[in-house]
């Protein structure tokens, strides 16, 4: 048993059972310290406690006491009984330490009778594997029945876990029949070999699941903080750029997108045409039946016209009861024919309505080379003779 490469591969086991804890240990405190969670401070103090209880199985192997055993022993259950409690914590449920208190509490009385009543380094390590796979059952089952866009993290973290725990379950059976262990040798054997080869290997994967769950849980909190903030500023564009009344476009906006359409009709060689729509004796409908009426009449005209435009076409709001309509690839004569369809609509429009409500309509197209402040004040212009000429008509010019 001494022969230099047993010393070898023992040697080589104990640093690889040392650096699995310490690599736990660093990226559950760099997680903790990164989110500064319940749940990652629970895991954090975890892994810390597991390496405490590997510092006194060290200390007891130099200095023999059974309170270094208890001490050891206590800290790798708290260490794995904190994983389950972090993991309730993370899915936002309470957690009671009353029974773990318990169940802790009855297997150190336990370990305690095999040290000093029955003096059994078997009969010990068959009660703490018990308690050890009682709680990798226990975090297997929670992280199980996580769901949703990190499933996949979720199997691979209980699946190390349930691992784990079977792991000990098989070195319980093992050292309560008294196989693979031997008191005289308690660091020979298989169940050696499960503590320090097969046990950190499942146990550090069931941490670095522990560790994706809170990374992807954060890229996801990210993911849906952009979503919302990208929400809200397409409602803070749509409210800056429409008219809060109609939801047609405001002054602004209705002014850069006929400059931007303009410019894409002059690339295309695309005509453009635009309408002007005024509502006629619109102050007597305010001030006969209240400007709640005069707004709910607003709505529905645009509503209504709307209805009528095509996807491309643009509904703007620049006055009162004045509204432009921008009309890409629409000659003078297509566009008056849209114009006169959108006069005999609302003409005929009644439900919802107080009165006969009509509108008078000024229509032009747009001419190469010509200023847009041109523009606008040829189809005014247009708008207002059809005022003078008696209301409820299409001019175009």
């Amino acid at each position: 048993m001494n022969s230099p490469d047993f010393l070898s591969l023992k040697q080589a086991l104990v640093i690889f059972f040392v650096l699995t804890l310490l690599l736990n240990l660093f990226g559950s405190f760099v997680t903790w310290l990164a989110t500064k969670t319940r749940a990652t401070r629970w895991w954090a103090i975890s892994a810390l406690l597991a390496l405490s209880g590997l510092l006194f199985l060290v200390v007891h192997t130099q200095w023999p006491n059974p309170a270094f055993i208890l001490l050891q022993n206590l800290s790798y259950a708290v260490s794995l009984a904190l994983v389950s409690a972090g993991m309730r914590d993370f899915h936002g449920r309470k957690y009671s330490p009353k029974a773990d208190v318990i169940v802790i509490g009855l297997s150190l009385v336990a370990v305690a009778g095999a040290i000093w009543i029955k003096d059994s380094f078997a009969l010990r390590v068959a009660i703490n594997s018990a308690l050890f796979a009682y709680y990798a059952f226990l975090a297997a089952s929670i992280l199980w029945r996580g769901k949703g866009s990190i499933k996949a993290i979720y199997t691979f973290a209980s699946v190390s876990w349930f691992l784990y725990g079977l792991i000990n379950l098989v070195r319980a059976a093992l050292a309560f029949a008294g196989i693979g262990i031997d008191d005289s040798q308690p660091f020979v054997g298989v169940t050696y070999l499960m503590v320090f080869l097969f046990g950190p290997v499942c146990i550090t994967g069931g941490y670095i699941g522990l560790i994706m769950l809170v990374v992807q849980k954060l890229l996801d909190e990210k993911h849906d903080a952009l979503r919302v903030a990208e929400k809200l500023a397409n409602e803070y564009r749509e409210l800056s750029d429409h008219d809060p009344l109609t939801n047609a476009l405001n002054n602004r906006s209705f002014s850069q997108s006929l400059e931007r359409e303009r410019a894409r009709c002059v690339r295309e060689n695309r005509p453009l045409s635009v309408v002007m729509a005024d509502l006629d004796h619109f102050k007597i409908v305010n001030d006969t039946y209240g400007h709640s009426v005069g707004d709910a009449t607003l709505k529905q005209a645009v509503a209504l016209w709307r209805s009528q435009l095509r996807a491309p076409d643009l509904l703007g709001r620049v006055g009162g009861e004045e509204f432009v309509i921008i009309l890409p690839h629409a000659d003078l004569q297509h566009a008056a024919r849209v114009a006169e369809r959108l006069r005999q609509k609302l003409e005929a429009q009644t439900d919802g309505l107080p009165a006969k409500i009509t509108a008078s309509f000024g229509v032009t197209q747009a001419r190469q080379g010509e200023p847009t402040h041109d523009l606008l004040r040829r189809v005014d212009a247009a708008m207002y003779g059809a005022k003078a000429a008696g209301r409820n008509r299409v001019v175009a010019v």
